[in-house]
């Protein structure tokens, strides 16, 4: 399982955002809403793959970015979130 960072810029406020946040919710169990325009979720999905299901729930001015996270990692979040983040496997330990 990967963790990625979806995030996003909501440019047309007369959008329904309801459908993207459901779709997420339904496609990707294991999910935090950490931030507001920011979302975290475990999946064996990639990249492309998540953004072909978020981006037609979007408006069409809208922005998205999503990626992988990384080893290297840092910031100023809730302790159960970096809780959360720390119980996906590590896959390159023990390959070298």
């Amino acid at each position: 399982m990967k963790l990625y960072i979806v995030t996003y810029g909501i440019k047309d406020f007369y959008h329904n955002y309801a459908e993207f946040y459901e779709t997420i919710k339904s496609n990707y169990p294991e999910w935090r809403h950490f931030v507001e325009s920011g979302w975290l979720i475990k999946t064996e999905d990639t990249a492309a793959e998540i953004c072909a299901k978020l981006l037609p729930k979007m408006a069409n001015s809208d922005s998205i970015f999503i990626a992988e996270v990384g080893e290297d990692k840092e910031g100023f979040i809730a302790k159960s979130i970096w809780d959360w983040i720390k119980e996906v496997p590590n896959e390159n330990k023990g390959s070298e």
